[in-house]
């Protein structure tokens, strides 16, 4: 993975199962909400990434073509 692409964020899901174990289910509107959470922000990380990765492909092809007009 390139240094400026971000890593998407991942739940926990076997401490979260422990805890709604625990908890007799009460702790099971938390997970489902963290987890909602973090799939917003996994897919805002995806969006800014794809820009990321569209503007190296471009800063690429362009330098590609100035080496190919020289």
């Amino acid at each position: 993975m390139s240094p400026l692409m971000e890593e998407s964020k991942k739940v926990s899901h076997v401490l979260h199962l422990l805890l709604s174990i625990i908890s007799f289910g009460f702790w099971l509107p938390v997970w489902v909400l963290i987890c909602l959470s973090v799939s917003l922000e996994n897919r805002e990380i995806r969006k800014r990434n794809e820009k990321r990765y569209n503007k190296q492909v471009q800063m690429m092809q362009y330098n590609h073509m100035q080496m190919m007009n020289k």
